[in-house]
C-alpha cells in the first residue's frame, strides 16, 4: 500500500504542477505542491525509522513535518489571494480536471484499504486528502462550466486550510497526519514487533 500511495504522489506532482502551470491554476499547482510535501513527510519518516529507536526521532520529524505544511499552507494562501486580484487569471484545464477526478477516487479507495487492513490511523488523512480532491474538482469544474475564475483560488484556499490543519496536528505530536508517512511507520512498526 505504501509504495502506491507514493507511487500515485509523485504522478500527482508532475501533472498537477505541469497542467496548473499551462492553465495558470493556482489551485492545480498547489495541489501539485501539497503533494511533494507529502512526499517530504515520507522521506522525513524513513530517515525516522532508519535508527534502530525511532521513537528518540519522531519529535523531530514530526516538526519538520509540521514546518513544511504550515509553510506550504502560508505559501498557497498568498498565490491563491495574488490570483484573486486579477495577477493571474486560470484558464481550463481538461487534464488537470482527470487529474482531480481520479485524485478523489484514488483517496476515496486509498481510504477503504486503510480501513481493512486496520490502519485506521490513515483514514482520517485519506478522507482528509479526499476534501482536497473534492475542492480542486469544484474548483475546476466551477471554472470550466460558469467561468468563475474566483473558483480556482478559492478551492486553493481550502488546500492551504488542510495543509495549515495537518501542519498544526504534527506540531501537535499527532503522528498520523504525516501521512502518507503514517502508513509507512505503521508498516515499519509492525516489521519491527514481527
Amino acid at each position: 500500500m505504501v509504495s502506491m500511495v507514493i507511487a500515485w504522489k509523485v504522478i500527482e506532482l508532475i501533472v498537477a504542477l505541469w497542467s496548473g502551470r499551462s492553465a495558470s491554476s493556482t489551485v492545480l499547482v498547489n495541489f501539485g505542491l501539497h503533494s511533494f510535501i507529502e512526499l517530504l513527510s515520507a522521506a522525513v519518516i524513513v530517515w525516522q525509522f532508519s535508527t534502530p529507536r525511532p521513537e528518540q526521532r519522531e519529535k523531530t520529524a514530526l516538526r519538520v513535518i509540521a514546518i513544511a505544511f504550515i509553510c506550504l499552507a502560508a505559501f498557497i494562501a498568498m498565490d491563491a489571494i495574488s490570483t484573486m486580484f486579477g495577477i493571474n487569471k486560470p484558464t481550463h484545464s481538461p487534464v488537470g480536471n482527470a487529474l482531480a477526478i481520479l485524485s478523489l477516487v484514488a483517496m476515496l479507495l486509498l481510504n477503504q484499504m486503510a480501513r481493512r487492513s486496520a490502519e485506521d490511523q490513515g483514514s482520517t488523512h485519506t478522507l482528509i486528502g479526499g476534501g482536497i480532491a473534492v475542492a480542486l474538482l469544484a474548483g475546476l469544474f466551477l471554472n470550466w462550466f460558469f467561468g468563475w475564475a474566483w473558483a480556482d483560488p478559492i478551492a486553493a484556499l481550502v488546500i492551504a486550510g488542510c495543509a495549515l490543519f495537518t501542519g498544526y496536528k504534527a506540531w501537535e505530536g499527532d503522528a498520523h497526519w504525516a501521512q502518507p508517512a503514517s502508513v509507512l511507520a505503521s508498516k515499519k512498526s509492525t516489521e519491527r514487533a514481527g
